[in-house]
């Protein structure tokens, strides 16, 4: 594999790896492209190009109100519920706002 284009596609995947590990990376890629190189020289005359079993164009159900699961009922094996909705935990943090969130002091 090149090393230039090894380099590239180590930056893109924003990867940084020590030389010993880019030139394993290198080799195993190497490894991969050669794989596909010998899928391509497969004998394929005669073979009909692949088609999808399933040819239907709308698959989508009509949009229907039915009845829902009752809250409670959904809640019961909540591990932790504030009256009638699941607590979880937080998983974006709280924005900084005012002066702080600018560069200046708060």
């Amino acid at each position: 594999m090149d090393a230039a284009i090894l380099r590239h596609l180590l930056a893109l995947a924003r990867l940084s790896l020590s030389e010993t590990e880019a030139a394993k990376a290198g080799a195993e890629l190497a490894s991969i492209l050669d794989h596909f190189r010998s899928i391509d020289e497969a004998p394929v005359e005669g073979v009909p190009p692949f088609s999808p079993a399933d040819l239907r164009t709308d698959v989508w159900r009509a949009d229907e109100a039915r009845p829902s699961l009752p809250a409670e009922e959904a809640l019961r094996a909540a591990p932790e519920r504030d009256g009638p909705f699941f607590l979880v935990p937080k998983a974006v943090p709280t924005p900084v706002r005012g002066a702080a969130a600018e560069g200046g002091r708060a």
